[in-house]
Formats: structure tokens, sequence, C-alpha cells
């Protein structure tokens, strides 16, 4: 499809993240409000061609159909754009369907861009969907095909036929007369980023710009600054102070500005309740929690923190008994199970204020005099994670009420909300408050100093914003010979690979420390072997020789290589003197060491105690891989800590490994691969299944783009492998298993999220109800600037 009239001026401007473009504002739209915009030009425009863009953070998943952008001309002629109750994205053309994305769009934390280019002057595929500067999916309409949108008919942004939409807009673009690209409005940043910029070209006779950024009024809201006047109706928006108010900082740009404490500041994604967690019923853009159900009902923040100062508030907006308000560390079930029935604070790092009740954890807790609370009252939680003692303490309408000492975090604290429909107290008993992580200004002005907006911008800069500059997934066709597989941002010191096409060939492990055509074999006992597998590891990439597990001529394969620095250095932390390879800014070191069969330990390079090893003895065929994973029971793969490593903890310099033959084979050399956390890059941990295709949901702070898991509390469970490379689009559906040489498979796996995973199965080596499961995962980016996925 050709591009017409492409914006070329602002592709070359270097404009967008990298250049401070900022969207300052966004546009709340709930179905509850029956809110939307409509606006029916004076005269047709050229029907023929046209591009939309606009940026959306989705509110409610499933469901009914969400309208995005239509036109009714008449009464049987009509253009839709929409989501679909399976959260695709399709077009339609009056009664036809033209066909749904093969991608589902379920991630409610992030923004999507999303461009609609008609152009059918083309003959075929000349209606294009871009979301986030990748194509979709293409339709194609009859040659000079004159649809209903860009007609002298009513168009409307958020409404089909009194089915309306809840999701947040913003930066809406239409032009009149021209085929555009992505890139007339965004571009990828250094860190591989798709990031807004400032439009620079022409919009044609009923082209428009919706920055949204005129909250003078209800009606200004719809202010064009296109410059052609074009401006918009509209309905049941509101600009209202308070919790009303649908002009809100929430954007897909992290903006400069400082915080003050007042809310409604600093331009950033901001913190909501996040439907993938919730059992309360959540409306207004995911703001307004409400209890249904008798037993206890939760929902947490779509954003969690382990440092920093922060604040928001909850209004009560019905009379209620037992609302509760408080943290919980990401790990706990109410943090990631949308079934769970007991309340916050229950568990172990999670805190419950009842202002009516008092406070519930299983951590230490002061007394508290109840309060008699009701409708209107605000419920301020300040969190601070920075001080020695680290506190949570709440407010009763801008007067501090109780000050509670937390224990640090695990994973990191999400806010959260608990409530219960007691129908002993009235038809009026269900507990319903509305959030405010400071997307719009504070109720209260008394906000304690130093506090902050959960949102984006704030979040501390991460250590690593491109995680394909440490990790990376290559793919590649055989061709029987050799070649060089190259498009890494790093020289690999790890690559691990294996046949997608064939069940014949097993995984294969080279690293820079044993030396290229060194291999093992994850799947299988064997000892080490020189094979014509990675014969060399390059600036860029690594080079294949002729074995067929590699480069069979036809065969499909896969590699995952890792960073572990550039120099390989003598460690004598431990009692065993050892050769590391070690990137501490990334969490990764290779360890080669000689067995001595005597209590002992070997230096890891890292300076942060790693959470989870891979490691092998080399020289011998019957010894097996052993797993070390921070949270694995003793009984499956084995904890680092437990029997098997001295029962001691690694330390930030030393892993413990005893006197195990496993791990200490006198004379035996053995080979380790050590990974350390590193916040928004990497993580280890585990989940607890719920046996639902609406699966627990696993927050990592970042963008996934690999992951390795196992059922970890009964046996006869492989260890699966995932990425993002191969499964570009939601759900994930490419596999491979680790521990054995089965070709890839597909199957309805994860869904990779802005923030962190979701399975989306229910057997049992994957989400069984009650299964533990341990993973390690790495990120393609923070979720600080993530996109929605």
């Amino acid at each position: 499809m050709s591009f017409v009239g492409s914006n070329i001026l602002a592709g070359a401007s270097g404009q967008g993240g990298s250049a401070g473009y900022e969207i300052e504002r966004s546009l709340r739209f709930n179905s509850g409000d029956s809110a939307y915009l409509n606006r029916t030009p004076s005269a047709a425009g050229n029907r023929r061609t046209w591009t939309w863009s606009g940026w959306v953070k989705r509110s409610r998943l499933g469901g009914s159909q969400q309208e995005i952008f239509k036109c009714t001309k008449g009464a049987s002629i009509w253009m839709r754009l929409l989501f679909t109750t399976a959260d695709k994205i399709s077009f339609h053309e009056t009664y036809k369907n033209l066909g749904d994305t093969t991608q589902a769009y379920r991630d409610p934390s992030a923004w999507y861009h999303i461009v609609l280019v008609f152009d059918t002057t083309q003959a075929t595929n000349n209606v294009v969907l871009y979301v986030n500067n990748v194509q979709q999916r293409t339709w194609s309409l009859t040659q000079n095909f004159e649809g209903a949108i860009n007609s002298a008919n009513e168009h409307v942004i958020a409404n089909y036929a009194a089915l309306y939409s809840d999701f947040y807009l913003a930066d809406v673009h239409f032009i009149d007369g021209q085929a555009l690209a992505p890139t007339d409005f965004g571009e990828t940043d250094d860190n591989g980023v798709w990031q807004p910029i400032e439009y620079a070209g022409t919009y044609g006779t009923n082209g428009f710009h919706l920055p949204f950024t005129n909250n003078s009024s209800n009606a200004a809201l719809g202010t064009d600054t296109s410059g052609n006047g074009n401006t918009w109706t509209v309905n049941n928006l509101s600009v209202a102070a308070g919790a009303d108010n649908d002009s809100l900082v929430d954007s897909p740009t992290n903006g400069t500005q400082t915080d003050t404490g007042a809310g409604g500041e600093v331009v950033g994604n901001y913190a909501t309740w996040n439907p993938l967690t919730s059992a309360l019923t959540l409306t207004d853009g995911n703001l307004l929690a409400t209890a249904t159900a008798t037993s206890y009902q939760n929902a947490t923040s779509s954003i969690a923190v382990k440092q920093g100062k922060w604040y928001a508030e909850f209004q009560l907006t019905l009379s209620v008994h037992y609302p509760g308000f408080g943290i919980a560390d990401i790990n706990s079930a109410v943090a990631s199970n949308p079934r769970y029935t007991s309340y916050m604070g229950v568990e172990a790092k999670t805190y419950a204020y009842f202002p009516n009740l008092g406070w519930h954890s299983p951590e230490t807790i002061p007394a508290h005099n109840n309060k008699s609370i009701v409708t209107g009252d605000i419920i301020g939680l300040a969190l601070d994670l920075d001080s020695a003692t680290k506190t949570l303490k709440t407010y009763i309408n801008g007067t501090l009420d109780t000050t509670v000492n937390i224990v640090d975090p695990d994973g990191g604290y999400l806010f959260g909300m608990c409530g219960r429909n007691d129908s002993s107290f009235g038809s009026s008993a269900n507990a319903s408050a509305i959030a405010n992580f400071g997307q719009r200004a504070f109720a209260k002005t008394n906000v304690p100093s130093g506090y902050k907006a959960l949102c984006t911008a704030n979040l501390p800069n991460p250590t690593i914003a491109d995680g394909s500059k440490y990790f990376d997934t290559k793919l590649w066709t055989g061709n029987g010979g050799t070649q060089a597989v190259t498009g890494l941002n790093f020289s690999p010191s790890f690559v691990w690979y294996k046949s997608r096409s064939s069940g014949t060939y097993n995984h294969g492990l080279f690293d820079i420390l044993r030396g290229p055509s060194k291999q093992l074999f994850f799947n299988n006992t064997s000892a080490e072997g020189t094979y014509s597998g990675v014969t060399s590891f390059n600036s860029d990439g690594f080079t294949l020789g002729s074995d067929d597990g590699g480069n069979l001529s036809g065969g499909s394969y896969v590699a995952w290589a890792w960073d572990a620095g550039t120099s390989t250095v003598t460690n004598t932390d431990g009692s065993i003197t050892s050769q590391v390879r070690a990137n501490p800014s990334a969490g990764f070191s290779i360890v080669s060491y000689t067995g001595t069969g005597a209590n002992a330990s070997f230096g890891h390079g890292l300076n942060a105690a790693p959470e989870f090893v891979i490691l092998k003895n080399r020289d011998s065929g019957s010894t097996s891989w052993l797993i070390g994973h921070k949270d694995a029971l003793v009984t499956s793969v084995s904890y680092l800590g437990g029997v098997t490593w001295n029962n001691l903890a690694p330390t930030s310099s030393v892993v413990n490994i005893g006197s195990s033959n496993i791990l200490n084979t006198p004379g035996d050399s053995l080979i380790a691969y050590c990974f350390a956390p590193v916040n928004s890059y990497s993580a280890m941990g585990k989940y607890t299944g719920n046996g639902s295709a609406d699966g627990p949901f696993v927050y990592t702070g970042f963008k996934p783009a690999w992951i390795l898991y196992k059922r970890d509390d009964a046996s006869g469970n492989d260890w699966t492998i995932l990425d993002s490379t191969r499964g570009p689009n939601n759900v994930i559906d490419e596999y491979l298993q680790a521990s054995n040489s089965n070709a890839e498979a597909t199957s309805t796996m994860f869904d990779f999220l802005s923030n962190g995973f979701k399975p989306r199965l229910t057997s049992a080596g994957h989400n069984a109800s009650g299964g533990t499961y341990i993973y390690l995962a790495f990120a393609s980016h923070p979720f600080k600037t993530a996109r929605a996925r």
C-alpha cells in the first residue's frame, strides 16, 4: 500500500519522547455516563482516502463491543472501528464484519497507539490497521469504494447505538485526503519504545486534531486545534472538580513537571485499579470500585513500588460499613488472583485499614480507635518506602489518623481496596469508593510533604531502559553449512538454541568461558561435547557451524542470548577459586570451577545475591542439571539455601555448594549460570495457579520478553519457555519445553503485558488450582516506558 502525503517533516524532526513532545491530557470515557463525542461535517470530504490516529488506554475488557470511531450514512450504511467482545480490533463496513485482528488487546495498564489508514485508490489491502507501529491487519474493499466515514453525516467517538465505550483517549488526529504512516504520528526512540511526535502535516477539509487540553468548560473538551475549526460536540463528559472530572493528566508520555503533592500536576501513565486482579466491579476508568458479593472482594493497583514516598486518596461513594484500604505485596494472592475471597490483611506483607474496625495484618500493627465514616469521606494513604522505618499513614478527611510500621516488600507493594456487600446493613451496604492516584487534583491540600502521585513519570529511572541491550531472542532458518546470526545489540556470552521444527535435536548451550563449539544439552545429562554448533561469539551475534541441531538446511531455529560482560577474571571470594565472566548491571554471570568434594563456595561476581542458578557437571554424563531458585521447594527442583546448597543462601559474593557430588564432584569441571534480579529488567519469583483461563496476574514491573517456568509442587512437569519474538501477539501460543527435545508446539498459553504476565490456560503444568510455579523472566522494556501489548 502506498502512503501519499507522508509527514516527512515530523519523522525528520526528531520530535517525540526523546525531544520532549508531550501529550498533556486524556479524556476518560465511562459507559455508565453515556459519554461520547459527535460531529456532523457540513460537506463530505475524501471518502476514498483518510487516516485516523489516536492513543487508547483500555478500561473495560470483554463484555459488549466498544466503539472507537464510526459514521452512519443514512439508515443502512455505516463504517466502524471497534474493540470486539473478545478484545480484538475489528473494522466493519455496513453489515459486513471485514474481520478481526488475531491479537487480543487486553492490557489495561498502559497505552496503545492505533492508526487506521483507508485508501481505496489502491486495488487490494487498502485498509490497514497499525498498533504501536506494527501492522496488525489489512482489509480489502473494492477499488475506489467510497465509505461512510468522511461523508456529510454524523461521526461518533465511543458510542454505537447506545453501546458506550470505556477507555481513555488522547491525541486524536483525522487526516482528510491522505493515507499516512504511523511514523507521521510517532517514532521509535533510542530505547526501542514507540513515542508520539508532533504531527507537522496538513489535515484536509474535514480533518481535525483533538488534544483534549482545553478543559475550561465541558464543551471545550471537543475543541479542534488543527486550524479547521472542526470542533466536536461533547456529551456527558465533565471538567467539574472532583471524582466526576474526565479531563485527566493520564498520558502515554512521561512529563517532567514538579510534583508538589497537589495531584493533577505530572503528566504520565497513572495507576488505576487493575481489572486483571480485581474481583470488585470497576467503572469510571477503573477508578471506581464497588463490592457486589457477600464475601470479601479485592482490587489492587496497576503499579507497584519498592521505593519512594507515595500518596493516594479514596472517596467513599456509598454509606458503608466494611471498606478496607491498604497495601499488598505483589507476591500475595490478593495481588494476583481475581477470585481471592478473603480480605486484604490476611496474608503476609498485606495491610488493610478498616476505619470502622481497625487494622488487619499478620505483621505487627498498632491499636486503633474505630471511626464512623459516611458517604463522601476521603481516606488518604501515605506510603513511605524510603525511610529507615517504613510506614503506612492513614488520613480521614485530611487529618492523620494512624501510622503503622511496615516490613520491607518482597517484590513491591500495590495499593489495595477490599470490601463486601453486607445486606445486614441495608441495601446500600456494598463497599464502594473512587480512587485518585494523582491523575486529578487531590481533594485534600495537606498531603504530607515529599509524597508523590503514582504514575510512571514518578517511577525511578531504570538501570536498563532497553532489555534487548543485554538479552535478546533471534530466529533463523538453517542452511546446512555455516552462517552468522547477527542483529544483537551486544556481544553474546551465553547462547542457548533449539530447533523449533524438529523434536530430534536437543537444546544446545554454549558460553564464552567454555569456548566456542563446547556444547551442553539442557534436556539430558550428557557430558560436555565438541560440536559444530556455535563456532564463534561475535560483536553483534554468533556464527553457526553445520551441526544439524542448530543449522539443518530448511530447519527453523531460535536462540536466546545473554551478555555476561567483556572480561573473564579469576575470583577468590569463595573457598574454591573460580573463573567468572560477570555483568553485575544486568545481573548475570557465568562461573567455571573445579570441584573439591569438601564444603565449599564459589564467587559469582554479581555484587548481589543470585536468586536463580543453573549448574552442570561438564565431565559427567550421569549427573543431572541442578536448578536453584529462591522460591523453589526442597521436594522439587531445589531452592537456593536448601540442603543441596549447604543450607546457606547465596550472598552478594558467593554461592554455597557444600559437598554434594552434583555441585562439587572432586576434580570435575563445573559450569554455573547465575542470575540476580535487576529492577525493571529481570525477575525470579513464583505464582499460585487458580485453574482458570482467567489465570493469576503476575506483576513483574516490566514488559516480558522471555519467561522460563515450571510447576514446583508436583513432579512430571516440564520447564516451559515463552518469548515475545516467537509469540509477538497475545495470547502467546508458541512454546518450547526445556526439559525435552520436542519441537515447538502451539496452545493457548500466556498473555504478556506491559507490567507482567497472565496464564490463559488451566492445565497442570501451567495453572492448576493451588499449584505452585517458579519462574525466571527478562524484560523487553520497563513498565515506566512500556506500551500496552
